[in-house]
C-alpha cells in the first residue's frame, strides 16, 4: 500500500490544479498551452502507474505489466519532452537557430520512442517492488538524462543572456534535484513510485509562481501599462520632432517670401522663389509621410497593382537623384539587370521605397559613392527581385540599427541639426514591403557606410 501513496497524492494535486487552472480566465500563449498539456499528461501518467501496479498485484501477468510499463515510460519521456519545450519557449528570443535545435530534439525524441517500443523490457515484480531493466528501460533513462542536461545548459545560458526569464526554468531544476534525491532514496525504499508525484509537485510550484492565471493577468496589465507609457512617449517625441521639422521649412518660406518683396532685381526674386519651392517640397513630403504612416497603421492604405516596365520606372527614379548626388560630389552608380518587359504590382510603392533609400543614402553620405544593384530570379510566372543600395556614408551604431524601422527613429547625433527628416521614411518603406509580401534588411557600421537590401516578388505579365 505504501507504494501507491505518492501516486494517489499526485492525482489529488493534479485534479486540484486542473480545476483551479481551467476554471479561471487565463492569458493564452505558448507557455500556458504547454503547461495545460503537462497538467493533463501527468494525470494520465500517474493513472497508468497506478493501473500497472494494480494489474501486477491482481493478475501477476508480467506480459501485460510489461506493456503498461512501456506506456508508463513513454508518457514519462513525453512529459520530459514538453518540459524541455517549455524551457526552449522561454529561451527562444535569445537563441539563434532555435528552430533547428527544436527540430533536432523532436527527431531524437521520435527515435527514442521507437526504440523504447521495439526493444525488450525485463519486468521486476517482488512484493511491493515494481520496476524494470533492460534495453527499453535504459532508453527511457538515457532520454531523461538528455533532457535534464539540456535544461541545465539552458539555465546556464540564460544566466548570462537573460536573467529576467531564468526564474521560469527554476521549477524544472528543482525537478532534477528531486529525481537525484529519489534515486538515492530508492536504494533504501525500492517500492517508491515517485515520478508522477514529483511532476505534480513541480506543476504545483509553477501554478503558484509563473502559471497562475491571476498573476499572468497582472503581468499582462503591467506590460500593457508599459506599452501605453511607451506610446505616450512616442507621441510626445513625435510632436516635438514634428514641430521642429515643420517650423524649419515654414520659417524659410516666410523668410524668403519677405525677401521677394524687398528684392531689387528679378534674378534675386527668382532665387528666393526657388528656395521657397524647395522648402515647400520638404514640408509637403513631411506632411505626406505623416498621413501615409497614419493610413497604413489604420489599415486604410491599399496596394494599387498595375502593369509596368520595371527598368523604365526605376531609371526615372534614379534620374531624379543624379543632380542631388552631383551637388554633394557623390558618385551615384547603378547595375541593373534587364527584367521582364511587363510586371504587375504596386510600382508607385516600390518607387517610393527606392526613393526613400536613395534620399537617405545621399543625406548621410558626405564623400564617396552610392551603388544601386538590381538582380532577378525567374520562377514560373513570378519574378523575384533583389534591390541593394549601398553607400559609403557615416553608418549607424548597433543600438540604432536594432530599431532602424521603427517610427521617428533617427541617429541621435543627427537630431536637432541641419539634417532634415522625422525618421518616417524607413518605417513607411518596411510597412509597404510587408503589405507586398516582401522584406527589407539593413547592414551598417559606423564610418563604413550602410547597405539596404530589398526582397520582393512581382507577377510576370509579359517576358
Amino acid at each position: 500500500m505504501e507504494a501507491v501513496i505518492l501516486p494517489i497524492i499526485a492525482i489529488l494535486i493534479n485534479i486540484t490544479l486542473i480545476i483551479l487552472f481551467f476554471s479561471k480566465k487565463h492569458v493564452i500563449n505558448k507557455e500556458t498551452k504547454l503547461y495545460s498539456i503537462m497538467l493533463i499528461l501527468n494525470v494520465v501518467f500517474v493513472l497508468i502507474g497506478l493501473l500497472t501496479f494494480a494489474v501486477a498485484k491482481i493478475t501477476n501477468n508480467l506480459y501485460f505489466v510489461g506493456i503498461l510499463q512501456k506506456i508508463y515510460m513513454l508518457l514519462l519521456m513525453i512529459l520530459n519532452y514538453f518540459s524541455l519545450k517549455y524551457c526552449f519557449t522561454i529561451a527562444k528570443p535569445t537563441i539563434k537557430n532555435i528552430n533547428f535545435i527544436k527540430i533536432s530534439i523532436s527527431i531524437i525524441t521520435f527515435i527514442s520512442i521507437i526504440l523504447l517500443l521495439i526493444l525488450p523490457l525485463n519486468v521486476i515484480f517482488e512484493g511491493n517492488l515494481l520496476d524494470g531493466n533492460g534495453p527499453s528501460y535504459n532508453v527511457a533513462v538515457i532520454y531523461s538524462l538528455f533532457t535534464f542536461l539540456l535544461i541545465v545548459i539552458l539555465t546556464i545560458y540564460l544566466e548570462f543572456k537573460n536573467k529576467n526569464t531564468i526564474f521560469k526554468i527554476v521549477p524544472f531544476l528543482i525537478l532534477i534535484i528531486l529525481y537525484v534525491v529519489a534515486f538515492i532514496l530508492r536504494t533504501y525504499y525500492k517500492e517508491l513510485i515517485f515520478e508522477g508525484f514529483f511532476y505534480a509537485y513541480i506543476l504545483f510550484i509553477m501554478y503558484n509562481t509563473i502559471e497562475n492565471p491571476d498573476l499572468k493577468m497582472v503581468r499582462q496589465l503591467e506590460i500593457a501599462n508599459i506599452e501605453v507609457e511607451k506610446a505616450s512617449r512616442a507621441k510626445s517625441e513625435f510632436l516635438s520632432s514634428m514641430s521642429h521639422e515643420i517650423r524649419t521649412p515654414l520659417n524659410a518660406i516666410v523668410g524668403f517670401s519677405s525677401l521677394i518683396k524687398e528684392a531689387d532685381t528679378l534674378e534675386e526674386a527668382k532665387e528666393n522663389a526657388k528656395d521657397i519651392v524647395s522648402s515647400s517640397e520638404k514640408l509637403l513630403t513631411m506632411i505626406s509621410n505623416v498621413l501615409d504612416i497614419a493610413r497604413i497603421d489604420t489599415n486604410k492604405s491599399k496596394l494599387k497593382n498595375v502593369n509596368y516596365n520595371f527598368n523604365q520606372e526605376l531609371n526615372n527614379v534614379i534620374y531624379l537623384f543624379i543632380s542631388k548626388s552631383e551637388e554633394k560630389g557623390i558618385l551615384l552608380q547603378d547595375e541593373i539587370e534587364e527584367l521582364p518587359k511587363t510586371l504587375n504590382g504596386d510600382i508607385e510603392s516600390i518607387k517610393r521605397i527606392v526613393a526613400n533609400l536613395l534620399d537617405n543614402a545621399i543625406k548621410y553620405t558626405e564623400k564617396g559613392s552610392i551603388h544601386l544593384i538590381v538582380k532577378k530570379k525567374i520562377e514560373k510566372d513570378n519574378c523575384k527581385i533583389v534591390i541593394t543600395i549601398s553607400d559609403t556614408g557615416v553608418g549607424m551604431s548597433k543600438k540604432i540599427l536594432n530599431n532602424i524601422f521603427e517610427e521617428f527613429n533617427r541617429e541621435e547625433k543627427y537630431m536637432d541639426t541641419s539634417t532634415s527628416g522625422m525618421g518616417l521614411g524607413l518605417s513607411i518603406s518596411k510597412k509597404l514591403l510587408d503589405m507586398m509580401g516582401g522584406k527589407i534588411e539593413c547592414e551598417s557600421s559606423i564610418g563604413k557606410g550602410t547597405t539596404f537590401t530589398i526582397y520582393l516578388t512581382q507577377k510576370i505579365v509579359e517576358e
